[in-house]
């Protein structure tokens, strides 16, 4: 049984630690400040299995930073879902009358088999459960890359950081600052450009500066590792997408009997049954023996 938070973004607690203001890249290629961003993006669809994700501001060139969140055994955990109590009987709207809830379900009592017996199933009613079953997985390997990235990405900014530092500096943007300052004193000031002036040795000091960290593998890496956090970032709200309640409605919809395809009648306590059978949120089912089969 696995148990996780809706999907929410937020700032992680690495990424506030980061004193220096990072560095991001415009069109022409050269770095330029940029204050931390949090992103607060709670989409809460429900369904599924899998841990949120959290990402927030944090890293250079446009990158982001998070904390992925705990999880327990394989990794996995699952999403939330509408508060539904157990339920002996549900009617289904237009009946005209009140049914056991195996007679509700009808053809959606093929989820009472194990996994074995679902995912060898050739029937093609259950196709859509047995995809939505193989995108809990998906989630899940999507959160492991995830975690991942952003260890990465953590690592790039710390190097990257400790390389500004290392030039007197907490961002590039600051020696830019410095030497726009140091080049206006030159041309404010005839004896700045004499040899041996303080002023034309700060110029060379700072271009070299910039030019270096512009160079450094340093800045290299820490591109790379926030594409590849965006990327993973990405594959998780596609993996969780896969994994919504809407995504749950429509495979449960596909499996049902074909005069009973509609909105109307997976009711809550429908929802509520397949919920539990399949393994959504804390229940045990199904999605729960598919990935621990894996």
């Amino acid at each position: 049984m696995f148990t996780r938070p809706g999907r929410i973004l937020i700032l992680s607690v690495t990424a506030f630690a980061m004193l220096s203001a990072p560095v991001l890249l415009d069109n022409t290629g050269l770095p330029f400040d940029s204050g931390i961003d949090a992103v607060a993006a709670g989409k809460g669809k429900g369904g599924g299995k899998g841990g949120g994700n959290s990402g927030g501001g944090g890293g250079g060139n446009s990158s982001k930073s998070s904390s992925a969140s705990s999880s327990k055994g394989n990794g996995a955990s699952k999403g939330k879902k509408a508060d539904t109590g157990t339920v002996q009987t549900a009617s289904v709207k237009g009946s005209g009358s009140k049914h056991s809830l195996n007679a509700d379900l009808g053809r959606l009592n093929s989820l009472k088999r194990n996994i074995n017996g679902l995912m060898n199933s050739n029937d093609p009613k259950m196709a859509g459960i047995r995809a939505y079953v193989i995108a809990n997985g998906t989630l899940v390997d999507a959160q492991a890359a995830f975690a991942t990235a952003d260890a990465d990405l953590l690592a790039a900014q710390s190097a990257y950081d400790a390389l500004v530092a290392s030039y007197n500096a907490t961002s590039l943007g600051d020696l830019e600052a410095e030497l726009l300052a140091v080049n206006t004193l030159i041309a404010a000031t005839p004896e700045g450009t004499d040899p041996g002036s303080e002023l034309l040795a700060e110029q060379t000091r700072l271009n070299d500066a910039i030019t270096a960290i512009n160079a450094s593998p340093e800045l290299a890496a820490l591109i790379t590792a926030s594409e590849g956090f965006v990327a993973a970032e990405g594959e998780v709200l596609a993996a969780e997408d896969a994994v919504s309640e809407d995504a749950l409605r429509e495979a449960l919809l596909l499996a049902a009997n074909p005069n009973r395809r509609s909105e109307d009648y997976l009711t809550p306590e429908i929802m509520a049954w397949a919920s539990n059978e399949l393994g959504v949120d804390d229940a045990n089912g199904l999605i729960d023996e598919y990935l621990a089969r894996r």
